[in-house]
């Protein structure tokens, strides 16, 4: 699971089932958690933090306007206790620092490797083609016609 939070940080929680005990007042079970912040922190809060759903990248969004996107890797070692334990690290390694013109309201992985995401106050969403290095498009989400104006609705999209 990925956390995004108001101070900006960005971290990774992992439960470990395996270790479930259960508490003697509830009798509900308990299980570990580790969570591990990721390096680079937002500077204003956390607004999206989204999976790819076919590659192990976590993007993270602001209202700082920035977009950061991690490659994250688990790795088990061995514990140096006389159990043999294992314990579970996640890595999450930047792989990408992108800017955008204002506050990140909402974001997504698309399908073609594509990351999109809306900026406040603009009229378009962003694509930007992960396998091309980073290429934006954008698209108006407002349709263009003879009577729309300048500062009309094609200047603003609200979500």
């Amino acid at each position: 699971v990925a956390v995004g939070c108001m101070d900006g940080a960005v971290g990774l929680v992992h439960y470990d089932q395996s270790t479930t005990t259960t508490t003697a007042t509830t009798g509900c079970p308990l299980t570990t958690t580790l969570f591990t912040p990721v390096a680079k922190k937002h500077v204003k809060y956390v607004r999206n933090v989204v999976w790819s759903p076919t590659e192990p990248l976590l993007a993270s969004t602001s209202a700082d306007g920035c977009i950061y996107m991690y490659n994250v890797t688990q790795r088990t070692d061995l514990m140096t206790d006389d159990d043999n334990d294992e314990e579970i690290k996640l890595e999450a390694t930047l792989t990408e620092s992108l800017h955008l013109s204002g506050a990140i309201e909402a974001c997504c992985f698309g399908g073609n490797h594509q990351l999109i995401c809306y900026v406040r106050d603009t009229p378009h969403l962003t694509y930007f083609d992960l396998k091309d290095d980073m290429k934006q498009t954008k698209i108006n989400l407002n349709q263009q016609s003879a009577t729309t104006t300048a500062g009309g609705f094609s200047d603003h999209v609200s979500f």
